[in-house]
């Protein structure tokens, strides 16, 4: 499991042991992985996968994975509570072609860490 950390360093989703699946803590599945796309399970792309950071779609970091913690945020890391039960995760739907990649920046996302994974709702 791959924690995801937020700027106020919580963390707030994980990766699974499956290597695709995206829960966010509470254990609500919210997106998967195909390769390093990020997609809903309605298929919607969301940004890209690094091995430190999620990418927005225009290129910003959205979060990051422990390893990369002091790099943007100086708070300290903060314990995460009881992890949710793991809830039963949708039929993915067919995905639509991500656009190309662009540059990836430091810029923080204009989305939340939660409307991330929301922006398509």
């Amino acid at each position: 499991m791959i924690k995801f950390w937020n700027k106020y360093s919580e963390v707030f989703a994980y990766l699974d042991d499956d290597g695709e699946s995206i829960y966010l803590w509470s254990g609500e599945p919210v997106a998967w992985l195909s390769g390093d796309a990020i997609f809903t399970y309605c298929g919607k792309h969301l940004g890209w996968m690094t091995d430190e950071f999620a990418y927005d779609r225009f290129g910003n970091h959205a979060f990051y994975v422990e390893s990369v913690y002091g790099l943007f945020d100086k708070n300290p890391l903060r314990a995460p509570g009881p992890r949710g039960v793991q809830g039963i995760r949708p039929m993915r739907k067919p995905t639509e072609t991500p656009p190309m990649k662009p540059q990836f920046s430091s810029s923080r996302s204009p989305y939340s860490e939660e409307l991330f994974f929301s922006q398509y709702d």
